[in-house]
């Protein structure tokens, strides 16, 4: 949370939407200690309706997720809003904490299974599968988001392939 306060883009032009999915840790403690706007779901309803919940609550129409196991770079949204195009998956400048071995274990896998993409490409449905895809660090109209939603809400349904592939029928991802 303190680096996405921290951010060079103006501070009057976003907002911090933290949706707390009926934690059982300090989720709320901490997120009050920010000016978030804070989303408290009383149980765990899944990443689907934790994510719709938020996105209903943002007041802006570009939605920017990044997962709690992110760093975003002091640039994180200035750059990704600055490439003008949406929905895209994010950029260099947010940093995945690899310090659990579950994390670390799924970004080696991750980056041995997919090959190292260095410059700009699109998903479609033809390369689905090909390139690695998640909302740890995600760009997306409010709108597009929630019309391409998973329509199964179970907690755990893999939703973001789910959301990508509904995504890409309707415009490529960068």
């Amino acid at each position: 949370l303190k680096a996405l306060f921290n951010q060079t883009y103006p501070r009057k032009d976003y907002e911090v939407v933290v949706v707390n999915d009926g934690s059982t840790d300090r989720t709320e403690e901490i997120a009050k200690k920010f000016p978030v706007k804070l989303v408290n779901l009383k149980e765990n309803k899944g990443r689907v309706i934790a994510r719709e919940e938020g996105a209903k609550a943002a007041k802006y129409d570009l939605l920017l997720f990044i997962d709690c196991r992110c760093i975003a770079d002091k640039n994180w949204i200035k750059d990704l809003v600055e490439i003008g195009y949406q929905p895209a998956l994010g950029n260099n400048n947010a940093l995945i904490d690899k310090s659990s071995s579950f994390a670390r274990f799924i970004y080696l896998l991750r980056d041995k299974y997919y090959k190292k993409i260095d410059k700009p490409v699109y998903v479609t449905e033809k390369n689905f599968d090909r390139i690695p895809k998640g909302t740890a660090n995600f760009l997306c109209s409010k709108k597009l988001f929630l019309e391409s939603s998973p329509k199964e809400k179970e907690k755990h349904v893999s939703d973001d392939i789910k959301l990508f592939r509904n995504i890409v029928k309707k415009r490529k991802i960068l």
